[in-house]
């Protein structure tokens, strides 16, 4: 009437014998070598003479809590580490420029450079043009 296998419904899982030494054992070698994974203990394990599973040592180690978090890649740093940034302290002391770019109604593109100073955060220069060579940004920044 529900929809749901009648062998799923009555499943029922059987503990083996051997699982709570085998708990106790896998516990022992996590705490002696804190380093080692489930894939380790899993080596150790079967070298003991445990007849194990891979699947059933990996469910009983996060069972157990024992998982361990990964760690994450670090960003390397990339480009020239001589310069440090220098913050502005006066007006026309450090400027910035970043381009921009946007669509057209009809689809065409549009490129923009502005140029900001970093002081006073006033837009000192927008060159706006469906492409910026450049020799054309080397202009607008002289």
């Amino acid at each position: 009437m529900t929809g749901v296998a009648r062998t799923t419904a009555r499943y029922q899982r059987r503990i083996r014998s051997d699982e709570p030494a085998l708990r106790k054992r896998i516990r022992q070698l996590a705490k002696k070598h804190t380093r080692y994974g489930f894939r380790r203990i899993l080596a150790m394990l079967r070298r003991e003479g445990w007849r194990v599973n891979k699947k059933r040592v990996h469910r009983l180690w996060k069972q157990e809590g024992l998982q361990r978090k990964r760690k994450r890649k670090r960003k390397r740093a990339c480009g020239p580490t001589e310069g440090l940034p220098v913050r502005a302290e006066y007006p026309n002391h450090v400027w910035t420029y970043d381009f921009i770019e946007d669509r057209t109604e009809r689809g065409g593109k549009l490129r923009m450079l502005c140029v900001l100073d970093e002081f006073t955060r006033e837009c000192l220069h927008i060159r706006v043009e469906r492409s910026i060579g450049a020799a054309k940004v080397i202009a607008s920044l002289e």
